[in-house]
């Protein structure tokens, strides 16, 4: 799976996230796996693991985390670049992995398998997203999913 190289920032529930553009929607939370120059090729999934270790992926302490864009306005986010390519996202939804100790015990269980490996955190959903310049022109659209790789990806 290609990632673009563009950065973006968009303002999640007053938290400044940083996220790449994936070329697939085939990326989900959770997926796990080697990444080089730009490509994201997946090994597997924690929640798909979850199964195999008869953990019930229903208990409320593996659901994932929603937050929703703080500067939202019309359903409409601005995720801002760099350049002046920005995307303006329709409905954003960020999904994060939780955070308690339940889900820390998961992630240790399964540490041997995500050593070495990026694990994606957050998933950013929209309905839809176009390009859009420094004075809101838009260039071009379609439909996608962003991740955010807090600076860098989390690795094991």
């Amino acid at each position: 799976m290609n990632v673009a190289h563009q950065l973006y920032k968009l303002n999640l529930d007053g938290w400044l996230a940083p996220l790449h553009e994936c070329s697939s929607p085939g990326i989900v939370l959770g997926d796990y796996g080697d990444y080089s120059n730009g490509d994201f090729k997946r090994s597997g999934n924690i929640f798909e693991d979850m199964r195999a270790l008869d953990i019930d992926s229903r208990d409320p302490a593996y659901r994932p985390v929603v937050s929703h864009s703080t500067d939202n306005q019309d359903d409409l986010a601005v995720a801002f670049c760099d350049t002046d390519k920005h995307l303006a996202l329709h409905q954003p939804k960020g999904l994060w992995l939780p955070a308690n100790e339940d889900f820390a015990l998961l992630l240790k269980a399964l540490s041997i398998r995500l050593t070495g490996k990026y694990l994606v955190i957050t998933i950013i959903q929209c309905s839809d997203f176009c390009r859009v310049n420094d004075d809101g022109e838009q260039s071009d659209s379609g439909d996608g999913k962003y991740f955010v790789n807090d600076c860098a990806p989390l690795t094991f």
